[in-house]
């Protein structure tokens, strides 16, 4: 591979993530979301304007005509403004129907003072929207945070990949000079004739595993061009000009430990500990809905009757306190079994929510402290095979100046340089897992740094 003239750190590469993929743009559709779901719950409190008009022609009769409209206003508490006007008459229509020509208004108020007193469906459908909507936001935030979680993970992945394929091609490469160099004395007759067969033999291993690693690093860059979308939502391929950071700028600070008394506060902005909290407030607004049910249903209508405004108003016609209409309405169910198992289901519900919750925040508190002892290993086996790298290659340099003068075999060249290119791949492997772990660390604290890097 040759040597590349643009760098692609992850920082630049999560950066263009974050604002081109298509699955961060959907993530920034979850805000509108909720909130037109919680413009729609709020629709059940708007003012409603009705009416009715009813009309009967009959043999050439005017049986009756009524026309009815009115407004209703409900609000938080479960009372309803009420205001109408009726306009009845005809030949046949029923005497308790009948109003002045000037028609009749009426204004009060619609109260259900028992059940739906502390919640009703319409108030628990706006706090269930509301809390829904707290949620899409948290589900934005997850959804960001596994995107650019298993983005980084792919970056990782490919510099693993890129790196590991340089170091098989330039082991093909050495092993070709090698190969050239033993034909040489060969032909001078300072080697045998089986140093070339064996030079020839390394040659092909390392082609193949450079093959191997070609394969690899391919497909580590195809997974890491699904990442790549420009700003007007095309797909991206990566240039073959562009290289990973380079492995000595590979972060390798360790990771910061939580402590376990403040890992609750932490963990209270986790997305999937939110998600769970705000399930559980919903199935909270549903169990008092749920215990509401209990209460008689008891309904009551006030209004005051009187001429509408502007009309002349005939004697004892007019809005007074004698003059009103009043409506009530009981229904209590004798043995409420439907609404003593609807109240115990919703608290088994919130039961359940509760137990997964504390499960969820104590399997996340094991894996946090599993990866921050997975991420202290590899920064100890990293330094170590630091030391090995250096060691292999100072080994390999000694055998290469035996071979020059004759002191060693081409086997004991290849098996040090063999050994040389295995710590390397080792180190590799080593320090690009480092990131991956710190990506995974700071995903399972909900992801502060995977937003904020």
């Amino acid at each position: 591979m040759g040597q590349s003239q643009v760098v692609l750190t992850e920082q630049a590469f999560l950066q263009g993530v974050l604002e081109n993929h298509p699955l961060a743009k959907r993530a920034d559709l979850l805000p509108e979301s909720g909130a037109q779901l919680v413009r729609a719950a709020r629709g059940a409190f708007d003012p409603r304007l009705g009416g009715t008009y009813d009309q009967k022609e009959y043999t050439g009769k005017s049986y009756y005509e009524i026309l009815e409209v009115g407004l209703q206003v409900p609000t938080w508490y479960g009372i309803k403004a009420v205001a109408g006007y009726l306009h009845n008459e005809g030949q046949y229509l029923n005497p308790e129907d009948f109003t002045a020509p000037s028609g009749l208004a009426a204004i009060g108020l619609e109260w259900t003072p028992l059940r739906g007193l502390v919640i009703d469906k319409r108030r628990a459908a706006l706090q269930k929207a509301q809390l829904y909507a707290q949620a899409n936001e948290a589900e934005r935030k997850a959804l960001l945070n596994e995107l650019i979680a298993d983005a980084a993970t792919a970056y990782w992945e490919w510099l693993r990949s890129w790196y590991s394929l340089a170091i098989y091609e330039e082991g093909v490469a050495l092993a070709q000079v090698r190969l050239d160099a033993v034909r040489a004395g060969w032909r001078g007759g300072a080697r045998p004739a089986i140093d070339t067969t064996e030079a020839r033999l390394q040659v092909q291993a390392r082609m193949i595993e450079a093959s191997a690693a070609a394969f690899k690093y391919n497909k580590a860059r195809f997974q890491l061009e699904s990442f790549l979308w420009s700003g007007t939502g095309e797909p991206l391929e990566l240039r073959a000009s562009i290289a990973p950071t380079p492995l000595a700028e590979i972060p390798a600070a360790p990771i910061p430990l939580v402590l376990e008394t403040a890992f609750d506060s932490l963990l209270d902005s986790h997305p999937e500990i939110m998600a769970y909290a705000l399930k559980i407030e919903q199935l909270e607004v549903e169990r008092r809905l749920q215990a509401e049910q209990l209460k008689p249903d008891l309904n009551l209508k006030w209004q005051f009757l009187g001429a509408p405004p502007g009309a002349q108003a005939s004697p004892g016609y007019e809005f007074g306190i004698d003059n009103y209409k009043l409506a009530v309405g009981l229904n209590f169910p004798l043995f409420l079994r439907e609404a003593r198992g609807n109240l115990a289901l919703a608290r088994l519900q919130v039961d359940a929510a509760e137990l997964g919750l504390a499960d969820k925040r104590r399997a996340l508190l094991v894996k946090v402290r599993g990866l921050q002892a997975a991420h202290d290993a590899v920064r100890l086996q990293s330094a170590l095979m630091a030391e090995m790298v250096a060691g292999n290659q100072v080994l390999k340099g000694g055998e290469d100046r035996r071979f020059e003068i004759g002191e060693s075999s081409l086997f004991l060249v290849n098996t040090r340089e063999q050994a040389l290119i295995k710590a390397r791949l080792e180190q590799v492997g080593l320090l690009s897992s480092l990131p991956v772990l710190r990506v995974e660390y700071f995903r399972a604290l909900g992801g502060a740094y995977l937003l904020g890097f």
